[in-house]
């Protein structure tokens, strides 16, 4: 039985039919083939969720080094009206997300659902009726840092996006070439900086990009190598013999 003040329940990976009864109460669908079945109700469902306010600033940092690429993600959290218990994320099917090592995280637990793009559901230790900032960091599989890369899509849902930035970094061994679409525009790195707070680095580049799939593109390959040389030239004459050391 579904209580008659809980939000819309999403089925993403049912496979089959759906059907909900006119008063809501119950739900029925057929999920297709599976090995396990899961059922989470988390904290604080019903009128608590159902009526929250929110809007989130996305902050995404694009990481390039030889062997591996990393996506940092800062989403900031502004609740308006109502409590915060779970944040819902959209991100492409090739990122992996990196256990955090952050004692300060309010991440309580993490929830994947497979899929293009895969949905990712974050249980927050406590409610949030102010502010919440959250950090992620991502692998980007099947990205070896050298070639062309499409920026992949990673994004809150249920809340509205008050700024979308993105910020690039390449390792100096690479040299590296973006291609920004009509939909991504520069913006200055002093501002993302801004945006994003204390940091030991600062990317090569910054823009402001929307959400679903945004047309930016970067192209690496490895840097020309460059050497540096000190030369001697020594001459010595003497009677019957002459000595050149070079």
């Amino acid at each position: 039985m579904i209580p008659p003040d809980a939000p819309a329940i999403e089925l993403p990976t049912a496979r089959g039919q759906r059907s909900a009864q006119k008063d809501r109460q119950r739900l029925h669908a057929q999920l297709g083939a599976c090995r396990r079945l899961s059922v989470r109700w988390p904290a604080g469902i019903g009128m608590e969720t159902s009526t929250t306010n929110a809007e989130v600033e996305e902050l995404i940092w694009l990481k390039v080094r030889p062997g591996t690429t990393v996506v940092d993600a800062r989403f900031k959290y502004r609740v308006l009206e109502g409590s915060m218990r779970q944040i819902r994320l959209l991100a492409d099917a090739r990122l992996r997300l990196l256990p955090s090592t952050s004692p300060q995280s309010p991440v309580a637990s993490v929830t994947t659902i497979a899929g293009d793009p895969q949905r990712i559901e974050l249980e927050l230790s406590r409610p949030v009726s102010d502010q919440v900032e959250v950090d992620l960091s991502f692998l980007l599989t099947g990205a070896s840092g050298v070639g062309n890369l499409q920026f992949p899509r990673l994004e809150s849902r249920a809340a509205r996006a008050t700024r979308r930035c993105l910020a690039v970094s390449v390792d100096p061994s690479l040299e590296s070439r973006e291609f920004p679409g009509e939909d991504s525009r520069p913006m200055a790195i002093g501002d993302f900086m801004s945006a994003w707070g204390t940091s030991d680095t600062r990317p090569q580049a910054a823009y402001h990009i929307p959400r679903g799939e945004a047309m930016w593109g970067l192209g690496t390959q490895p840097s020309e190598p460059r050497t540096r040389v000190e030369q001697t030239l020594t001459v010595s004459l003497g009677p019957g013999s002459s000595l050149v050391e070079y």
